[in-house]
């Protein structure tokens, strides 16, 4: 006979820097533009932070 999960299966995304998959429910998130990225923590939404902001200086314009 199958068996069924003791807990309800939940939504599960990569992080957005180090790609650990972490329930959705659990995830930071940060709205940019026409996307959600989401991290597993403070270190990883940082990392992410100072990436786009040297991405945006470095940009001629």
């Amino acid at each position: 006979m199958p068996r069924t999960p003791s807990h309800p299966v939940c939504d599960v995304i990569a992080c957005e820097i180090c790609l650990k998959e972490i329930p959705r429910d659990l995830a930071k998130s940060s709205e940019s533009a026409e996307y959600v990225h989401y991290f597993c923590g403070e270190e990883c939404f940082a990392r992410w932070q100072r990436d786009e902001s040297d991405a945006k200086r470095k940009k001629p314009g």
